[in-house]
């Protein structure tokens, strides 16, 4: 009996610390650029932490084109809703390098107690450029497991 509450206490945090990390799956990506679509075979995994940013997701390296992610889990809290307290958050923020200009995105995904959590994302970003502006489309397919 001393010996199981000893294995208890002794292997508890590690119980504690695998619980507050999920795993997100970068895979499909795929950058169109006018009429030219290049696709990403690579898949990137993102360890991440309940309430932690990881800012150094390198999503595509092209000839001119860098698109970076900072993307952070968050577990969804609603006084009101208990289906929506169950939820999880994802927010990306997504930064675009292109010819010595920036362009910036955001968005969340929320998936609810019983949902697949997995999801389809597209982001726009515009390279102003005077009359010639430049429209870079990102898409991928991502899945969180926890």
């Amino acid at each position: 009996m001393k010996k199981n509450i000893f294995l208890l206490f002794l292997f508890s945090p590690l119980l504690i610390f695998a619980q507050d990390y999920a795993q997100l799956t970068i895979s499909n990506i795929k950058v169109v650029t006018g009429t030219t679509t290049i696709d990403n075979d690579k898949v990137v995994l993102v360890q991440l932490k309940e309430g932690k940013r990881k800012n150094d997701n390198i999503l595509f390296v092209g000839s001119d084109i860098t698109i970076e992610a900072d993307i952070r889990v968050v577990a969804y809290q609603s006084k009101r809703s208990s289906s929506k307290s169950g939820a999880v958050k994802i927010k990306a923020v997504y930064f675009l390098s292109h010819g010595g200009k920036r362009d910036k995105r955001t968005t969340e995904q929320v998936f609810y107690l019983d949902d697949a959590r997995e999801y389809q994302a597209k982001e726009t970003f515009v390279i102003p450029n005077g009359l010639n502006s430049k429209k870079i489309v990102l898409t991928y397919k991502g899945k969180l497991d926890s």
